[in-house]
């Protein structure tokens, strides 16, 4: 077996081989401490151009790092601030017996190494995924939407946005490139833990969403501000296009950016349109409307027996 074989056993379900990193060797030692050499090249992974290039990024916090490890995410290393090590000690057994090395770090390079003001101790690096977007699509149930974003710069929408998806078991969203990048530390925290549930595949133009939405079968439909364009129907009538043949399977339902909504020439390849009536105020926050617009379609009646069911 070649070298490239032997990268791709070792490598986690659904994950491509990357680069080896030192933090990333599996040896658990009770006195490994972070170095400063270590945390200042760690730090370099707050800019996306560093995340990009080592497939890498920081988990922070203990709400998190368990989500991570509970979603079997591929874990290169854990670091638990010195003094800490008792708080962790369970989490700290299971990841020894998974081979995932876990480290001790000091306050002050904790907090070199994160982004928040209080990383509650803990912090891990794990691998960037696979960001193909057609298993990120086919990770969604055929009766659910598949998420949209074109250009959604605002990594807090994102994040909230990936959570959502998560709620309503639309696991899978699909972002276009020059959206805000979901491993940025602050679409990681708005996910909640959802980025470790949800399949995620960037988009490299409209070209590939349109192939996309032809090889699926999924009609494309864009998502208005103005919900007295044509096919923005909403509530009352979306059920019914929902349950029809035009509406089955479930649409990609395209999201732009709050300040520039979607750009004339992709609106101008995606027929359909939807909205959501109103008044009194500007606009509906993107989140917000995205939210809405799954609740609708997950709460066309389905049976008994359907894994979405509530009894």
């Amino acid at each position: 077996m070649d070298r490239r074989g032997r990268e791709k056993q070792l490598t986690r379900p659904g994950l491509p081989p990357r680069g080896k990193h030192p933090v990333a060797s599996p040896h658990p030692d009770a006195t490994d401490r972070l170095s400063k050499q270590e945390a200042a090249g760690l730090a370099k992974l707050h800019m996306k151009k560093f995340r990009d290039a080592e497939g890498r990024f920081v988990i922070e916090g203990e709400r998190l790092v368990a989500d991570a490890v509970a979603a079997n995410a591929a874990i290169e290393c854990i670091f638990i601030e010195e003094h800490r090590e008792e708080r962790f000690a369970a989490l700290r057994r299971r990841m020894e017996d998974a081979d995932i090395r876990v480290r001790t770090a000091s306050t002050a390079l904790l907090a070199r190494i994160t982004e928040t003001r209080e990383p509650q101790g803990i912090a891990a690096v794990a691998r960037i995924p696979d960001l193909d977007i057609r298993n990120a699509l086919d990770a969604v149930p055929a009766d659910l939407p598949v998420t949209v974003l074109w250009g959604v710069s605002d990594p807090g929408n994102f994040g909230t946005i990936i959570r959502t998806a998560d709620w309503f078991g639309s696991r899978g969203v699909l972002f276009s490139r020059g959206s805000a990048d979901p491993f940025n530390a602050k679409t990681v925290r708005g996910t909640m833990g959802s980025l470790f549930r949800v399949r995620l595949g960037e988009i490299a133009d409209a070209d590939a969403l349109c192939e996309l939405a032809r090889d699926r079968g999924r009609t494309l439909v864009a998502t208005v501000a103005d919900a007295a364009t044509e096919d923005a129907v909403f509530p009352g009538a979306l059920a019914t296009m929902h349950g029809s043949a035009s509406w089955n399977p479930a649409p990609l339902l395209v999201f732009g950016s709050e300040a520039h909504g979607l750009p004339a020439a992709l609106l101008d390849r995606i027929p359909r349109r939807i909205g959501i009536p109103g008044g009194g105020a500007e606009s509906l926050n993107l989140a917000v409307a995205h939210g809405i617009l799954l609740s609708h379609f997950a709460a066309v009646p389905h049976g008994d027996d359907h894994p979405r069911a509530r009894p």
